[in-house]
């Protein structure tokens, strides 16, 4: 039901966070968590109902995972985002939220055209690369090597 409370430890389907939003909001958001499963399998996929995303982790060992990307469907468009984009390569200069967030980043995607699978799943590799790095080793200024 619209306005209802979901408790947090009830998984959300991503279909129920799509179901509000005008065409073509749900199939581009789809589009992009496929882009998402397709370039990283082991992914974990789940709808996040505080920040109205669908979240992807990426198991990092014993039982831990790393948050690294997150797909956050708006009825005017959609986004790709990274947490820790401020270190991806961006020489397109594709990325947005420079000026807005300190480390997130993020592609905005209004139309099935707009969806770059290349590019995109470029993004997600390196994104991947970067969360796979133990937080304590310091990114800054550095750039992660993804895997072709």
């Amino acid at each position: 039901m619209p306005g209802e409370l979901v408790e947090a430890t009830v998984p959300l389907p991503v279909d129920a966070l799509l179901a509000e939003l005008p065409p073509p909001m749900p199939e581009l958001a789809r589009s992009l968590g496929a882009i998402v499963r397709a370039t990283v399998p082991e992914s974990i996929e789940r709808v996040r109902p505080g920040w109205r995303v669908i979240g992807y982790d990426v198991p990092i060992g014993r039982g831990r995972t790393a948050f690294f990307a997150w797909v956050m469907p708006q009825r005017e468009h959609v986004h790709l985002g990274f947490p820790r984009g401020v270190l991806l390569r961006d020489p397109r200069r594709a990325l947005e939220g420079e000026g807005v967030t300190k480390l997130a980043r993020w592609v905005t995607a209004r139309s099935p055209e707009e969806i770059d699978a290349e590019l995109f799943s470029s993004l997600v590799r390196e994104a991947v690369a970067i969360a796979r790095v133990p937080r304590g080793i310091g990114l800054a200024g550095v750039r992660v090597e993804a895997d072709p």
